[in-house]
């Protein structure tokens, strides 16, 4: 006969919100805490391309540097018997967290509101619980990392804008004289402190900002996902670009994989609604670099 155990967990997920107006949130990491073992375990996923695919601006290693270092701090919590000396983490565990690992900021990495579970499973020894908990939550909030490959012949935003600047020079523009009419690295700064990024700007009495979105991904949902995103960011930003003049030029990608056709469709479609987008596809981009040349060569 084989005893059936139970055990329970504590846990709080660490979250990159790349824009808290927008709700824009990605799981990246994870808190556990098991009271019967009084121990702590910090996970997160070994291959982090998901999140330079979703947010493409956002450096990798910067979070992966963040993640070890959540590690080291946590297992050296492990390490201190008074930590556990008046059940702090079991009585507020989000507390616990605030006070000895990451406290409540506006930062861009912040733990959410800490869930609880149980576990049941036969013939496990104390020392296996906490195994046995950490790989159930792994498979549950980071198996689409791990289920990501990455596919070095797929295109993504830097080859597109690569690109068009290609095409820019090809179709004859000088750098050098034309630098009040492009711009390259361009930022718009919000009312509401927000901060965003474009590749290109250039003036034609509206100013013109491009941003590559490559949509040549692994699965209908980060082609849904990707689409939303940014259909949020340039809905938010529809009142900006009124009152500033300004266009924004997606110069997009398509899916190399003809399955996800129809939500790649379903996406530039998306793109294209709010007000002041241009979906520029990808066999226009070198009939949108001659406009863009013969518009700045035009006006100086």
């Amino acid at each position: 006969m084989h005893s059936v155990k139970t055990s329970t967990y504590i846990y709080s997920l660490l979250q990159y919100r790349h824009s808290q107006i927008l709700g824009e949130v990605l799981n990246i990491g994870l808190l556990i805490y098991v009271p019967n073992v009084k121990q702590f375990r910090f996970i997160y996923p070994k291959k982090l391309a998901r999140i330079s695919t979703v947010y493409p601006e956002v450096q990798e290693k910067t979070i992966r540097h963040y993640l070890r270092s959540f590690a080291i701090s946590i297992g050296d919590l492990n390490r201190d018997p008074d930590i556990f000396s008046h059940n702090t983490a079991e009585i507020s565990f989000i507390q616990f967290i605030a006070e000895n690992i990451l406290p409540p900021d506006s930062s861009a990495l912040q733990f959410s509101e800490t869930k609880k579970g149980i576990l049941s499973f036969e013939d496990l020894s104390k020392s296996d619980d906490l195994a046995s908990i950490s790989k159930k939550l792994y498979n549950l909030y980071f198996a689409a990392y791990d289920s990501l490959s990455i596919d070095s012949t797929k295109i993504d935003e830097h080859q597109i804008i690569s690109s068009y600047k290609t095409y820019l020079r090809e179709n004859g523009l000088e750098i050098e004289n034309t630098s009040a009419r492009i711009n390259y690295d361009f930022e718009i700064n919000t009312n509401y402190g927000e901060k965003f990024k474009f590749d290109v700007a250039w003036q034609n009495g509206t100013l013109n900002l491009v941003k590559p979105i490559s949509f040549d991904l692994s699965r209908p949902i980060d082609v849904q996902n990707k689409s939303l995103r940014f259909f949020g960011q340039f809905t938010h930003l529809q009142d900006y670009a009124k009152s500033k003049g300004i266009n924004f030029d997606l110069l997009v990608a398509k899916p190399k994989n003809y399955e996800l056709q129809k939500h790649y469709l379903n996406a530039i479609n998306l793109l294209g609604q709010p007000k002041y987008v241009r979906v520029i596809k990808e066999d226009e981009i070198y009939d949108y670099s001659k406009k863009t040349v013969e518009t700045i060569q035009h006006t100086l």
